[in-house]
C-alpha cells in the first residue's frame, strides 16, 4: 500500500454488499488468462488497483494538469496509477498480439 501523506488519515471502506463469489475459476492447474471469465478478470485488477486510486488526493488531481512533463514526480499516485495502467495494457497488448 503506498505511504499516506501528511494529514491523510486512514479510511475505513464499508461496502453495502457482500463480494460476489469468483465466476469461473479453471480447475485445472495450468490455465491460460483466455480461461478466466472476463467479468472476474476485470474484478481481480480492480481490487489490486484499488489502493492506489484510494491513495489520489483532489489536490493532487487539480495539479495534474499543470504539472509538466518532468514534473509528474510531484503528483506521484497519479503518476503511479498511470504507469501501472500503461504495464497493464502492454500485458495485455502483447498476450493477445502473440500468444492468442
Amino acid at each position: 500500500m503506498p505511504p499516506q501523506t501528511e494529514g491523510e488519515k486512514q479510511r475505513k471502506v464499508i461496502f453495502a454488499e457482500k463480494a460476489p463469489k469468483p465466476i469461473g475459476i479453471p480447475k485445472k492447474p495450468k490455465f491460460e488468462l483466455l480461461d478466466l471469465h472476463h467479468v472476474e478478470v476485470a474484478r481481480q485488477l480492480t481490487l489490486l488497483d484499488h489502493h492506489y486510486y484510494k491513495a489520489i488526493s483532489p489536490a493532487e488531481c487539480l495539479a495534474w494538469g499543470n504539472l509538466g512533463k518532468n514534473e509528474r514526480h510531484k503528483a506521484r499516485n497519479i503518476d503511479t496509477v498511470v504507469k501501472r495502467f500503461n504495464a497493464v495494457s502492454i500485458i495485455y497488448y502483447f498476450y493477445f498480439l502473440f500468444i492468442c
